[in-house]
């Protein structure tokens, strides 16, 4: 948004700026010009929404509220190792407060309650079961403490890996945009695209160290 000479970004100038740079995209066409829209369309639409509500919380002086989209990933990179988690409740705490809204929305929407609720922190056990038998048939690897989806071992054993979208076949770069995207700050992998099926689960003699076990249910 911010070109040679112009001035930086900021709240007030913000709107004038996204509309001159976006406002094709905005408008339902695509960054490229051609085709149609499709995931690189819609995360930009994304990530503006985010800034959009930061831009307002600024020019509001409202604070943390409507930047929290922006702000989180800046904070988590700059504390997050600074985070004791054997304190299980700094999870906890938000995943209760979050479900409780949804479950609230819920009611007020007149939908039906569900039959049975899962949370994936009661399941900790099989989870950690289902990555050693992916390692066991090659599929994965251990990379300074984590675990990781191997794509191309997949693939050669003659399996199709395409994002849960068969018109994602073959795509290289939605498959390094997609969940591999989230740990490439993590040193270790074999490839950009390949994902993290569990991170910081050390490996030992007799496979992955069962940590998680006895974590406090959400």
């Amino acid at each position: 948004m911010t070109a040679a000479g112009q001035a930086a970004v900021d709240e007030h100038n913000y709107l004038e700026r996204k509309d001159a740079a976006y406002s094709a995209v905005l408008s339902g066409g695509t960054l490229s010009g051609e085709g149609r829209p499709g995931d690189a369309e819609a995360k930009v639409k994304m990530h503006l929404g985010n800034t959009d509500s930061a831009a307002q919380a600024l020019r509001d002086n409202s604070g943390f509220d409507g930047a929290g989209e922006v702000l989180l990933p800046y904070l988590d990179s700059l504390y997050k190792e600074t985070i004791d988690t054997s304190d299980q409740t700094i999870f906890t705490d938000l995943t209760q407060a979050m479900e409780k809204l949804f479950t609230d929305d819920m009611v007020a929407l007149n939908v039906l309650p569900p039959d049975a609720v899962t949370r994936v922190t009661e399941y900790v056990p099989q989870i950690v079961t289902f990555v050693e038998q992916i390692i066991a048939k090659g599929f994965a690897y251990e990379a300074n403490g984590s675990v990781y989806f191997d794509i191309a071992a997949f693939e050669k054993a003659g399996n199709s890996y395409a994002r849960l979208r068969p018109e994602s076949k073959n795509d290289k770069a939605l498959q390094e945009e997609g969940e591999g995207s989230l740990s490439k700050s993590l040193e270790g992998k074999k490839r950009s695209g390949d994902f993290a099926l569990c991170v910081c689960l050390p490996i030992t003699s007799s496979g992955l160290h069962r940590v998680g076990t006895d974590r406090r249910r959400l």
